[in-house]
């Protein structure tokens, strides 16, 4: 994906049936802006239950806010996974869903 980026953390982690969805922000080791915005980038991913395994890499996109931006799942249902996205000091939000019998698994 990106070299640049070296530090991760998880935003989120949610369990569904024996599997789960985790939410998680990569950005550069000096957290400094240079005029790349894929420096900074959110996943969104399916792990197995043992959380030894990706199973799918839903999706992975660059940030909106330099250093500013987090990601929550605001509901799980058997067909939809629904994130909010939003400015820490700002506000605002987006939404991002996606079909659940859309994942394509790792095979």
């Amino acid at each position: 994906m990106n070299p640049n980026i070296e530090t991760v953390r998880i935003f989120e982690m949610r369990g569904w049936y024996d599997e789960y969805f985790v939410l998680a922000q990569g950005i550069r080791k000096d957290k400094q802006f240079k005029g790349a915005w894929n420096d900074e980038l959110f996943g969104v991913l399916l792990i197995d239950g043992s959380l030894c395994r990706s199973l799918a890499s839903i999706d992975v996109f660059p940030t909106p806010r330099w250093n500013d931006y987090e990601i929550h799942i605001e509901k799980i249902s058997d067909d939809n996974l629904v994130i909010r996205g939003g400015s820490i000091s700002y506000g605002g939000s987006e939404i991002k869903k996606y079909a659940i019998d859309k994942i394509d698994r790792h095979r």
